[in-house]
């Protein structure tokens, strides 16, 4: 609900100064999103998986050594996630579809990731905040 507000917001103040800047405002809010939470997903299910894994090896009083290798190849399983890689194609295909309908520009863009990232962080810090205060 926060982004949302974000969102319209910063759309409102962006379309007062011209709508077609509000559509490299609005690809870029809704691309840096699918992007973040991609990511966040994929490093989740990592984190998950490495907490089982660790339980398991942990049992034995031993410590959890993992290799340059296996690191390795956990960062790139995260980085080449799916839904990660799929989010960048379309943020590229609405970049280009931009650019060729001479709708890009560069300051909206870069407005809109900020404004989703800003958005993000504050959506994140809130529920941090209140899973922290109901303890």
């Amino acid at each position: 609900m926060i982004l949302l507000i974000f969102n319209i917001v910063a759309a409102l103040i962006v379309a007062a100064f011209d709508v077609k800047y509000l559509y490299s405002f609005e690809i870029s809010f809704i691309c840096s999103l699918f992007i973040f939470i991609s990511s966040f997903k994929a490093v989740q299910k990592k984190v998950n998986a490495m907490v089982e894994v660790s339980k398991i090896d942990l049992k034995n009083d031993e410590e959890l050594d993992i290799s340059k290798k296996e690191r390795f190849f956990i960062g790139s399983r995260i980085s080449f996630g799916f839904f990660r890689i799929f989010s960048y194609i379309i943020l590229g295909l609405c970049v280009v579809g931009l650019v060729n309908n001479q709708l890009f520009f560069i300051i909206p863009f870069i407005l809109g990731t900020f404004v989703s990232s800003f958005g993000l962080a504050i959506v994140l810090l809130k529920k941090r905040y209140l899973s922290f205060k109901d303890r």
